[in-house]
């Protein structure tokens, strides 16, 4: 389960804490969020496969511009290379 940004009481700063890549966390829940819908993007079935592929697209083409670029490299190889095998 992903970890959401905490704030330090004692000192009143924000910190975001990283994902289990070394990505911050806010990246690490969308690249949870890709990877799911890439794994049912190779579903047996056609209807959810179709359907996973047109969410994961749209989600990209939405979201994608919040991701730093380590985060897209990572998603480019984990997720969108995992659709082809």
């Amino acid at each position: 389960m992903s970890r959401v940004a905490t704030a330090d009481v004692a000192t009143g700063s924000d910190r975001e804490p990283s994902g289990g890549d070394g990505m911050p966390a806010f990246d690490a829940l969308w690249m949870d969020l890709y990877g799911r819908l890439s794994d049912l993007c190779v579903d047996q079935r056609p209807a959810v496969r179709k359907s996973a592929g047109q969410t994961l697209f749209s989600m990209i083409a939405a979201h994608g511009a919040m991701l730093k670029k380590s985060s897209w490299q990572t998603m480019l190889w984990k997720v969108l290379c995992s659709i082809l095998s």
